[in-house]
């Protein structure tokens, strides 16, 4: 089980890179999304919070032309997390309410006026999706700087960039 950073590059032919530019812009950061990548069976898959909820994608049918970093999941959390990851697909929906608006609040302000746990708890963005399933404190205002240093001062390792 790995964790994927992405920088998704704008790109005037694909609209939906707008709010990707957008995301690193307020959020004063590199990437723009991260998900989990999983090997099921053979074959590997991503696993990930976007606008159609918690959906598992084949890999092959995902990968785009993107930046992205991989890190590993230490070897004693992959188990737990892998399954709890796995179990919210399909189960949850996207906030794009807590992306557009709490986000940036409390990316300019450092206060947090959104969700409490239990009212974020079934519409995860992607960065809440990995930090919730990782267990992560204040999963549910995670923004893609603090992710990335979370995983850093617990010793995930990146293996590819």
């Amino acid at each position: 089980m790995r964790i994927i950073l992405v920088h998704t590059p704008f790109d005037w032919k694909r609209p939906i890179t707008i709010l990707s530019h957008l995301i690193r812009k307020v959020a004063r950061t590199f990437y723009n999304h991260a998900s989990f990548l999983v090997e099921i069976k053979g074959v590997l898959y991503v696993l990930e919070s976007d606008i159609n909820g918690v959906v598992k994608v084949k890999y092959v049918d995902w990968v785009k032309e993107q930046i992205i970093s991989v890190y590993e999941v230490p070897e004693e959390l992959q188990f737990k997390s892998g399954n709890r990851a796995k179990a919210m697909i399909g189960h949850f929906a996207y906030s794009f309410f807590d992306l557009l608006w709490f986000m940036p609040i409390y990316i300019a302000t450092n206060k947090w006026y959104g969700r409490t746990i239990e009212e974020a708890s079934n519409k995860p963005t992607c960065y809440e999706y990995i930090a919730r399933v990782m267990e992560f404190k204040k999963w549910y205002r995670m923004t893609p700087n603090e992710l990335k240093t979370e995983m850093e001062s617990r010793g995930y390792i990146q293996t590819h960039y």
